[in-house]
């Protein structure tokens, strides 16, 4: 649980994946915010411009209804940011970066001990 909040809050110092403007929350935002949430591994930031929603509250309100329209899990506000994200997909994420990275560990090992020579 540890690793999903700190990639949580690493996923806010990162870059916006999306913006909602002018238009709201569509179609083709929808469909954008889905593709994007599988790609980067279950979590996306956005941004909610001004002439979309006026005050913080009705930020919230935008990123709350993203989150349901897409079937993310949570939605996590700070001023007119948000990041969205589905914990399913963290896990599988992270399960997929830990098998990596085990997976890299042995490789150099193995070379380690294969240049190694007996005198």
């Amino acid at each position: 649980m540890q690793d999903i909040l700190r990639i949580i809050r690493r996923r806010f110092h990162g870059s916006i994946d999306l913006r909602i403007g002018h238009r709201g929350i569509h179609s083709k935002l929808i469909e954008e915010a889905r593709n994007l949430l599988e790609k980067r591994g279950g979590i996306i930031k956005l941004r909610i411009l001004r002439n979309a929603a006026a005050t913080k509250e009705e930020a919230q309100e935008l990123a709350n209804l993203l989150a349901y329209e897409i079937g993310a899990d949570f939605a996590k506000v700070i001023g007119r940011s948000a990041v969205i994200g589905k914990i399913s997909l963290i896990k599988k994420s992270l399960d997929k970066t830990t098998r990596k990275m085990q997976t890299q560990q042995r490789t150099q090992t193995r070379r380690v001990y294969s240049s190694y020579q007996r005198p």
